[in-house]
This record gives C-alpha cells, structure tokens and sequence, in this order.
C-alpha cells in the first residue's frame, strides 16, 4: 500500500530560510513510511527552491497568485490519500506520525490540525475550535478527496514556528 500522505508547503520567494528545518522535521514521517510526497507550492519558477526540491526529493509546483490558488495547483497535482499542509518554518513534534495515522485511520472525512505551541497557540487554537479554520502554520490535515467535515479535530501534538 503506497504511503497515503502528500506534503504541501506554500512558498514565498523569501521562504526558503524556514523550509530547512520544516523538512528535517518531516522525515520521520518518511522513514515511518506515512510521507508519499511533498510538495512545494511557489509563486514564480526560483532557483534557489528548484535546487532545494532537487536536493531532498521534493516537486516543485509553480502558479502566480495568491497561497489559495498555489495551495489549489498542489493538491491538483498530490498522489496521497491524505494532505498535510504547512507553513515554511513550521516544525512537527517527534511522533507526529503517529498521531497523523491515527486520525486518518480513525476519522476519515475529518480534518485535523496540530495544537500551535508558544506565543499565539492558545489563540489558534480557540479559532481552530470556533471558526474550523486553522492556520497553515498549525499543520492542517486533510481528506485530499470525498466530503471533508467543517469539524476540525486538535490532535494533541503541538508544533513550532521558527
């Protein structure tokens, strides 16, 4: 069975700082065997980001436009069951594999987020909880087809911003 996740980062032309540590932290997800791809999701073709998806093994997706539209290109072109999506800079929990295949395996149609840990976590998450719209930066997990619930699970791992 092909491993169910896709990875989707937004870029910016001045994302690439906090792309390192983002990936570092993603390849537990790959060694678990959870991670069938990632994405990179840029605005204009770069030179920098191309060599970076060359690198670590990433596609790179170009589409001008807002994060909406670039985030849209990349799950058109996403081959897992499952997307997570992430801000540049946000940095999984150890063990956050665990916790993305629990939910998929527990509650399909549902997307999820991590709980935001720091300064502004607590906001997030109360608009997480209330609106059902978390922020990219919490890590959004996602049903990439069929009917998705407004409802937003918190799973209990928390990530970090740098």
């Amino acid at each position: 069975m092909p491993a169910p996740l896709s990875i989707i980062i937004p870029m910016s032309r001045t994302d690439a700082i906090g792309l390192g540590p983002t990936l570092g932290a993603l390849s537990e997800g790959v060694f678990d065997g959870i991670v069938r791809e990632v994405i990179l999701a840029a605005p204009a073709r770069d030179e920098k980001l191309s060599e970076i998806a060359e690198e670590t093994g990433a596609r790179l997706t170009v589409q001008a436009g807002p994060v909406a539209k670039r985030m849209h290109a990349a799950e058109q072109i996403a081959l897992g069951d499952w997307t997570l999506s992430l801000s540049p800079g946000t940095i999984l929990p150890p063990g956050w594999p665990v916790a993305a295949r629990a939910h998929i395996q527990h509650s399909p149609g549902m997307r999820a987020a991590f709980r935001l840990s720091g300064y502004g976590g607590f906001r997030a998450s109360m608009a997480t909880r209330v609106f059902g719209a978390p922020a990219l930066s919490q890590g959004v997990l996602s049903p990439a087809s069929g009917p998705v619930a407004r409802t937003v699970v918190l799973l209990r791992s928390s990530v970090t911003v740098v």
